[in-house]
């Protein structure tokens, strides 16, 4: 069984993962797994290359985040055939990974972008951590010390991906993660 991970910034998706990886659950992170395919991937190499050029990629081998970051807000094309090849890498390095796990045993799958993405489409139910809109500021601002506009764009610009996730036709449990509800008893009852 694959279970997604879904909810905005700030909303606590993370602090889920980290609570099931502390039961032994397998949690596939899909941020993190991105950026390390990107680099280590010789064919999503390849590709990148191939939409973005050659200095998509450091001398030293390294994933030239400006430069790419650049392409990606300044061309709508690049930004949609990267997004094309590596949401595509991501979705079958989680197969791959739900493949290594016994068959009994539920796999996570950690994403802002489940729908964006296609892997809401793989997942058998989504589990969307959601916190009131004032909670998510204060932890971000503190966490990551953007300001609070920046903060409200983000949580603007994911909008939509909340509602593609609401019309997919998965099952969707909401997990409450607002300081007030117990986000360990919410957990417990799932598992």
């Amino acid at each position: 069984m694959l279970i997604g991970i879904a909810g905005g910034i700030g909303s606590g998706k993370s602090v889920v993962s980290r609570i099931l990886r502390l039961k032994d659950f397998r949690v596939y992170d899909c941020d993190t797994r991105a950026k390390q395919l990107m680099t280590e991937s010789e064919s999503l190499r390849k590709e990148i290359v191939k939409i973005a050029g050659e200095e998509a990629y450091s001398a030293d081998g390294s994933l030239n985040r400006k430069f790419l970051s650049e392409c990606l807000f300044s061309n709508q094309e690049v930004r949609r055939d990267i997004n094309l090849v590596v949401h595509r890498a991501v979705r079958d390095d989680v197969e791959s990974f739900a493949a290594a796990t016994e068959e009994d045993a539920p796999v996570f799958v950690e994403s802002a972008i489940m729908a964006e993405s296609g892997l809401a489409e793989s997942c058998d139910a989504i589990w969307l951590v959601t916190a009131p809109e004032n909670v998510r500021i204060d932890r971000v601002m503190k966490r990551n010390g953007l300001s609070h506009q920046e903060i409200l764009n983000r949580i603007e610009a994911q909008k939509k991906e909340t509602e593609k996730l609401m019309e997919c036709g998965k099952r969707i449990v909401m997990i409450e993660n607002d300081d007030n509800s117990s986000l360990l008893s919410q957990l417990a009852k799932l598992i």
